[in-house]
């Protein structure tokens, strides 16, 4: 979420921001906010901004962080409301953090999200059979954990919380 607000594409106001690191540390406060740790293993899709000082996930990874940790992310609302907003993915930098974290369910949840807002987010149809390609026949849950009122997505297969349909009809009336 940490991320997700440094890109202005949060909703929900967090008082604690993430801090990815290799080091374990143990979390802080400081000026009203607290710093929480978060085991960060590769470096990759992380972008240095001079100008702030601040070490920050590139978008691209932000994103399919903010799918692997729904939770993270402000929940499941939070992350739609965001994609609500993307106009444009560099298509490679994708392909390149999907390739390096290398999880069929990553694969599954790209695909999915993105395709929901396939019109107004200008993805190639190479990038979807990638990401087709690389699932199995397993089910794996959207949100893990919350088998109540879901149903399968056979091209993805993945179960989908009810709640995202109703969600997705609110804000596109």
């Amino acid at each position: 979420h940490s991320a997700l607000e440094y890109y202005g594409l949060e909703n929900q106001v967090f008082r604690t921001l993430s801090v990815g690191s290799t080091t374990r540390f143990v979390d802080f406060e400081f000026e009203g906010k607290t710093y929480g740790w978060v085991r960060y293993r590769k470096p990759n899709g992380v972008d240095w901004i001079a100008s702030e000082s601040i070490r920050v996930t590139s978008f691209e990874k932000t994103l399919l962080d903010c799918f692997s940790h729904l939770e993270k992310a402000g929940g499941l609302e939070e992350v739609l409301s965001a994609l609500e907003v993307v106009t444009f993915v560099d298509e490679a930098k994708l392909r390149q953090r999907l390739q390096e974290e290398n999880k069929t369910v990553l694969y599954k949840k790209a695909g999915y999200f993105f395709s929901l807002f396939r019109s107004s987010l200008p993805l190639s149809d190479a990038f979807y059979s990638e990401c087709r390609a690389k699932i199995t026949k397993k089910v794996d849950y959207l949100l893990p954990g919350d088998s109540a009122r879901s149903h399968l997505d056979k091209t993805w297969r993945l179960m989908i919380p009810e709640k995202i349909a109703i969600y997705l009809d609110k804000e596109m009336t």
